[in-house]
């Protein structure tokens, strides 16, 4: 799902009247998180769940350096809710979380239909888990520590971001 937002240079965060506004009569316009963006520059957005905040806002800030929006969510329950206000162009998701898992994320997603792509990681990544990961529909199994070359290039092949 394509946006259009404005590149945030630092936070900033709206005023009530503000926000009303927005909500009002700026639907199709970008709102990430506590700033407005609200210009004609297009975006991608990405989901970022882990229970880790480390590697959370570590990827978060990875993502924001391609020129993407980044949500994050410490865990699946909360990832659900995000999803169900606005849409995503992929979300990347822990296996191993306290509430649900990366794969029962996936199964509640299939469940309401939500077609966004998935990326899965796991600090115990091995071809058996690799396997399990594509057959629940994930895109692919990404293992911990992230490593930013390779995130980069799975980053610019799922959002063509070249």
């Amino acid at each position: 799902m394509t946006r259009r937002a404005e590149p945030v240079t630092g936070q900033c965060d709206p005023t009530p009247l503000q926000v009303r506004y927005f909500k009002a009569f700026a639907p199709t316009r970008y709102w990430h998180g506590s700033c407005f963006a609200l210009c004609g520059m297009t975006t991608r957005c990405v989901l970022v769940v882990d229970d880790d905040r480390l590697t959370r806002e570590s990827l978060g800030e990875a993502i924001r350096s391609f020129g993407c929006g980044a949500d994050l969510a410490d865990c699946g329950t909360v990832a659900l809710g995000i999803l169900s206000g606005h849409p995503h162009d992929l979300i990347i998701s822990d296996v191993d979380m306290p509430d649900i898992s990366g794969f029962e994320l996936l199964e509640r997603l299939h469940q309401r239909s939500i077609t966004t792509p998935c990326v899965l990681m796991s600090a115990r990544a091995d071809r058996r888990l690799d396997v399990a990961a594509s057959q629940a529909g994930a895109v692919t199994l990404l293992p911990k520590p992230v490593q930013l070359g390779p995130f980069t290039q799975l980053m610019n092949r799922l959002l063509d971001l070249n």
